[in-house]
């Protein structure tokens, strides 16, 4: 169990502090491609309606695939679509990109709270750790 929780707190680090990387130089990346504020603040407005429209089904992927398995998968599509950020040249496609980055983070995060609920005993204190790896991300 003790495993368990680790893992839970690893990987919700180091999604909190991979997103938070992004969005911190994400602004003055865009700059580079576009000076219009209104593209720019698109891309995050993608990201947050790919995240919205997730949330919908992405616990019920959660249930039907494995908690495990979603976690993993949303991790390593969320890593790989982040990579390719690097090749990508236009506002629009760049908005595309961070709709889907914004697809995995639902899943990733629905089955990462659903793992939680049942492995830890004193949930108000695993839930509490949780956060605060959520936030160590965060920071630094």
């Amino acid at each position: 169990m003790a495993k368990e929780q680790s893992k839970v707190y690893f990987l919700n680090f180091l999604y909190s502090f991979g997103y938070n990387s992004i969005s911190k130089i994400l602004p003055v990346f865009l700059t580079s491609i576009s000076n219009s504020a209104l593209q720019i603040g698109m891309v995050n407005s993608a990201y947050q309606l790919g995240r919205t429209i997730s949330t919908i089904f992405s616990g019920y992927i959660g249930d039907k695939i494995g908690r495990n398995i979603s976690i993993l998968l949303a991790f390593l599509l969320a890593s790989f679509l982040s990579f390719s950020l690097v090749f990508v040249s236009s506002i629009p496609f760049f908005a595309f990109v961070f709709f889907l980055i914004g697809l995995t983070a639902s899943l990733f995060y629905a089955s990462l709270n659903a793992l939680a609920s049942i492995s830890f005993k004193k949930q108000g204190e695993g839930f509490s750790k949780l956060e605060i790896s959520y936030q160590l991300g965060f920071v630094l």
